[in-house]
């Protein structure tokens, strides 16, 4: 099956050929295993990206083309449309263009499904279009709902996204859901599933082989994602100078707060180590070096249900011990254990105080939870997730 998947995600390479650092793990990742599970099940796999770096630059820049490879070897052609790369500029242009772009691409790709990588306006401009030409069903991937989280410029792009998504789940065929709320939103009559994640193959295997947390003479507590205030990450930097005994914090990712981190890390190595953006296995090895890792308490609009962290998944088949704040539920994997953190400097701390103990309490809970992550939420899950989906019409 011919599969175009739309998504606002630009890979490492295409970040790097344009000096931009600001990676964002969570999407890359979880667009880099939705389609490590196409390509698995043997779907024929184009990507058409509305990704626009974040370093400005006065200038225009052509359509871009590359082989995104994947870990499993296969790789994915991936289209960046024409653009002026500047913010909110190059992505206000793109949205414009979309139907022009999603036509122009019909010329030599006729996809048979549509998979939308949450309903934003180029993605669901495109979408729309492709399917009022070819009649291709629609899957609908919701990771965020559209006002879920507040930008810049008077928040104009979610307003607009919102403005897309009643159409968009009208027109879709078939629905993933990054949480329970959200899945209950969508329309009972049309085939939806809970996809909160997809575990890397390659982080299982490693978690497997990692030595248990709390059996080395220190201890270290793990961030990994986003760094930004409105990630609620701002938190670690005022517990930094505080951890108690051996603890020691580490941290990984990009964003407007990691100069800070990088200064700490500098300050005192001992208590902080700052590793920036991490290729997935530098990754992974990273996260099951742990002994615990940590969701702050995300600043996010509503009541807080229409987002997941993926990495809160990750944390889990890793074997860490996780102290988060409320999280929306999941339906089998049962998080309600981790959900022991009032989201304040002073909260971690005291967490941190009894994290062994906890943690060795709580084995029963945590190794079913994982179990039922590593069962449903694996690529190969994934795979045969989507390709129920894509039988619909």
């Amino acid at each position: 099956m011919r599969i175009l998947y739309i998504a606002a995600v630009g890979t490492r390479a295409y970040r790097a050929r344009h000096g931009d650092t600001a990676l964002e793990l969570g999407g890359l990742r979880k667009a880099q295993t939705s389609l490590e599970a196409l390509t698995q099940a043997g779907h024929d796999v184009l990507m058409l990206s509305s990704a626009v770096t974040g370093l400005n630059r006065l200038e225009w820049r052509t359509e871009e083309r590359e082989l995104w490879e994947l870990p499993s070897g296969k790789a994915v052609e991936v289209r960046y449309p024409s653009t002026f790369p500047v913010r909110p500029v190059g992505g206000f242009l793109n949205s414009a263009r979309a139907p022009w772009l999603a036509r122009r691409l019909l010329a030599d790709f006729v996809p048979d499904r549509i998979i939308s990588y949450n309903s934003s306006v180029f993605e669901s401009l495109a979408s729309l279009t492709i399917r009022r030409r070819t009649g291709a069903p629609i899957i609908l991937q919701v990771e965020d709902l559209p006002l879920s989280r507040r930008r810049e410029y008077g928040n104009l792009k979610p307003w607009l996204d919102q403005r897309c998504w009643s159409h968009m789940v009208r027109a879709a065929s078939g629905f993933t859901a990054v949480n329970e709320p959200i899945l209950s939103m969508l329309p009972a009559a049309k085939p939806k599933r809970l996809l909160p994640g997809i575990i890397a193959d390659a982080l299982i295997h490693t978690s497997d082989r990692r030595s248990s947390p709390f059996s080395a003479p220190t201890r270290s507590l793990g961030y990994f994602g986003a760094l930004s205030r409105e990630k609620g990450v701002d938190v670690l930097l005022d517990a930094a100078s505080s951890l108690p005994g051996d603890w020691r914090l580490r941290v990984a990712g990009s964003g407007p707060l990691a100069s800070e981190f990088e200064r700490l890390a500098r300050a005192g190595p001992e208590r902080v180590e700052f590793l920036g953006n991490l290729a997935d296995d530098a990754l992974y090895d990273a996260l099951c070096s742990c002994d615990a890792t940590v969701v702050p308490l995300e600043r996010i609009t509503g009541d807080g249900a229409g987002v997941f962290p993926f990495k809160v998944l990750e944390y889990l088949v890793a074997g860490t011990h996780i102290i988060s704040t409320p999280l929306p539920s999941i339906g089998a994997v049962d998080l309600d254990f981790v959900e022991r953190w009032d989201g304040s400097a002073r909260g971690l701390l005291e967490e941190l105080d009894r994290a062994e103990t906890v943690y060795r309490e709580e084995r029963t809970l945590r190794d079913a939870a994982a179990g039922a992550a590593r069962s449903r939420f694996t690529v190969a899950g994934a795979a045969a997730l989507f390709s129920e989906l894509l039988e619909a019409k």
